[in-house]
């Protein structure tokens, strides 16, 4: 599905107050989705400082969509900042799905905030990640022609994610903990499962294109 012109320029006036958090998040998860990093970071920052009240899931959400953008523009103690306020937000709620949906994203991030802060709920929020793939994949195959049987793993799909956010080799390597040999080879099998041979490629199937607005 495509985004709204005048969503994707933030042109949110127009809307009631009670929709402009969740306007706002689609926003910037869009904004991420296309590249345009420092924007989605500016735009985030804004909303979260508008917030007509604290401690609601779309500010949870909103949260990690900082984490995330700082983690792309690889600034990782603001991004584990943010990720900690997402967690305080929505595990003391009992909600896992909102960090379960993002494990994939976030490059071993999620992994390691849970373990500093939250390490009883990190195999559980590592299960229902596993689950929610298990459905995703299962409900596209039931509505495509495709039959996808071989999905990109946790750690394969980090991996994607961080070479196609303008990480270097190494630089994923660090953030993910792995040495840089062990690195090379899950982008290989990245390569082969998804038929690819270059880094533009692999940008191309992980990122979609901007449509210009008319």
């Amino acid at each position: 599905a495509r985004l709204a012109p005048w969503l994707l320029d933030g042109v949110l006036e127009g809307l009631p107050p009670a929709a402009l958090p969740m306007a706002a998040y689609v926003r910037t998860r869009a904004l991420l989705s296309l590249g345009r990093v420092d924007q989605a970071i500016g735009a985030t920052e804004a909303n979260l400082s508008m917030l007509p009240s604290r401690g609601s899931v779309v500010e949870g959400y909103l949260w990690i969509m900082l984490a995330q953008a700082r983690l792309y523009a690889k600034s990782i103690p603001a991004a584990k900042l943010a990720l900690y306020r997402a967690m305080d937000i929505f595990l003391s709620k009992g909600f896992l799905s909102p960090i379960a949906e993002y494990v994939s994203q976030m490059m071993g991030l999620i992994e390691q905030c849970l373990q500093d802060r939250y390490p009883k709920q990190l195999p559980d929020v590592l299960k229902l990640y596993q689950d929610m793939s298990n459905r995703w994949r299962d409900a596209h195959n039931l509505l495509t022609d495709e039959r996808l049987t071989t999905l990109l793993t946790r750690r394969e799909y980090q991996i994607a994610i961080g070479i196609v956010t303008g990480m270097s080799n190494q630089q994923s390597a660090d953030q993910l903990g792995i040495s840089l040999s062990t690195l090379k080879g899950h982008l290989q099998a990245v390569y082969q499962k998804l038929q690819i041979t270059s880094r533009k490629e692999l940008r191309e199937y992980i990122l979609p294109k901007e449509t210009p607005s008319k």
